[in-house]
């Protein structure tokens, strides 16, 4: 019974590996076929000639490899030089999230126009966070390029728009002499000063969505190790150029700023941002290109560029100075809290915890004669840790008059509301911006107003509460800060702005309607 069981099963067996076997070379056919179809558009070039005159009179003519290896991804593009003449240098741009190739284009023809000494290729690639498929596709184009006459020792440069600019960051330093940066920064993913490879930074000071206090965070850390670095590190090595009136997507075609994410209006022509920002791409690309320290004519001319761009930077490097210091003045807080007693900022230690359950946790306490106290900074959201709100744990009036004498009326009435030091940093804000930014901001901006705080019955609301901006009910140009705080005999708990808070609201914030804070 077992051999004819055996024996009736052949067919149906024989039937399933038959079908199996061709199933098989049917799916290798499939594929060898897919893959002679790829590699046929692939090696296709699309060579365009326009009518549109080149920097040095002739014809431009555009190169288009179309790569279908992701073509929802890649489509890179290849721009040919302008001229004939000068050092041939590539430059592989990676678009925005969500802009396509063809929005760049102006901007990178103005561009090419620019860099009068190059010879320069230009890759436009579709953003993709596949950073292996990137360097893939780098090889790729550079050999197709040349095979159209770009050499084999020609200099590589990489850089991006926003989103692309952060995927640059993380290949560039592998390969390219040099890394490029529009609307993006090396903040989120490697410092600025210790990335090994030259970088220009450049942002738009209406740019709302890069956000200008990374820029301006950017530009202090460079000035602030000049005298260790040289000026040559500052204005050629790690330039931060910001545009003026410039925005976020006037990098492409400056079509539907992203207000949704912060973006602000642009006040300058999209020609003019192509220029201007475009002229500092060129300076870069060519003193990096001849090396920093070369001294012909053609490169101290571009030298001089850049450092008068960069020298344009004063007021965001004052900026920069705050913020990298948000943290500073509790001690002369807790003295204000403490007025009229012989208490001084010298008695005073502050702990700045890293971890929220630790901060809430703590409490203020003495020890050897020396108050100490707790604070946390809590970042914002969509700030990319550049803004904070600072949350402080002050040793009450009472609490400090047991451990250091009344010694008499203070200068200064004992501060013991959030509110009134929310207005002293605003008012100390307003002192150090510009004239120019002030009376914008008085003018144009959603001016902010202080309430009475939010006073909170337990410290477990206090822990879960922030402070709050928003809109006014009764005005629609001015909107109202609120900050949290709870009482103890022994404590009193602040939430406040920071005056790095203060001073991006007179920057930035304050022209962006209808958003929350």
């Amino acid at each position: 019974m077992e051999m004819r069981t055996i024996m009736k099963s052949l067919p149906s067996r024989g039937i399933f590996f038959l079908w199996l076997l061709t199933s098989c070379i049917s799916w290798k056919l499939q594929a060898v076929v897919h893959m002679a179809y790829r590699e046929s558009i692939y090696r296709r070039l699309t060579i365009e000639s326009t009518d549109s005159k080149a920097a040095d009179g002739g014809l431009e003519e555009q190169v288009k490899i179309q790569m279908p290896r992701a073509p929802s991804l890649l489509y890179p593009q290849i721009l040919k030089p302008a001229r004939e003449d000068g050092i041939d240098v590539f430059f592989y741009f990676i678009c925005g999230a969500f802009i396509e190739p063809e929005r760049y284009l102006s901007f990178l023809e103005t561009l090419q126009a620019k860099a009068e000494d190059l010879r320069l290729w230009i890759a436009i690639m579709k953003l993709s966070l596949d950073t292996k498929l990137v360097e893939d596709t780098i090889d790729e184009v550079l050999s197709k390029a040349q095979s159209l006459g770009f050499p084999s020792d020609g200099r590589l440069f990489l850089g991006g728009h926003s989103a692309g600019g952060i995927v640059a960051v993380q290949v560039a330093s592998k390969r390219a002499l040099g890394l490029i940066l529009i609307g993006a920064s090396c903040r989120r993913n490697n410092d600025l000063l210790q990335y090994p490879i030259p970088v220009l930074t450049v942002i738009g000071e209406r740019d709302g969505q890069m956000g200008y206090p990374s820029a301006a965070l950017d530009i202090f850390r460079i000035a602030n190790v000049e005298a260790a670095y040289t000026k040559e590190h500052t204005y050629y090595y790690k330039p931060v150029v910001t545009i003026p009136g410039m925005n976020h997507v006037q990098c492409a075609d400056g079509k539907t700023p992203n207000f949704d994410r912060g973006d602000l209006v642009a006040e300058i022509p999209l020609e003019q941002a192509h220029a201007e920002t475009a002229t500092a791409l060129a300076a870069f690309l060519q003193v990096t290109t001849a090396g920093i320290t070369s001294t012909s004519s053609k490169n101290l001319f571009w030298r001089d560029i850049l450092q008068a761009k960069v020298d344009g930077n004063l007021e965001k490097k004052n900026f920069g100075k705050v913020l990298y210091t948000q943290s500073h003045g509790v001690e002369e807080k807790q003295v204000q809290v403490a007025a009229g007693s012989s208490l001084t900022t010298l008695n005073v230690t502050v702990v700045h915890h890293n971890l929220i359950a630790n901060f809430n946790a703590s409490r203020p306490f003495v020890i050897g004669g020396k108050i100490v106290i707790p604070i946390y900074t809590q970042p914002l959201s969509g700030s990319a840790n550049t803004l904070y709100n600072l949350w402080v744990k002050f040793r009450s009036r009472e609490a400090v008059l047991e451990d250091h004498e009344l010694i008499g009326p203070s200068s200064a009435e004992a501060i013991s509301t959030a509110r009134e030091f929310n207005e002293r940093t605003f008012r100390k804000a307003l002192d150090l911006v510009s004239d120019e930014v002030e009376k914008k901001y008085l003018k144009e901006g959603l001016q902010l107003r202080f309430v009475e705080d939010l006073v909170l019955e337990s410290s477990q609301k206090w822990d879960e509460s922030d402070v709050v901006v928003g809109s006014s009910a009764d005005d629609c140009r001015l909107y109202e800060c609120r900050s949290p705080v709870y009482r103890t005999a022994e404590g009193l708990n602040m939430k406040l702005i920071t005056l790095g808070r203060a001073m991006n609201w007179i920057y930035e914030d304050s022209f962006r309607p209808q958003q929350k804070y």
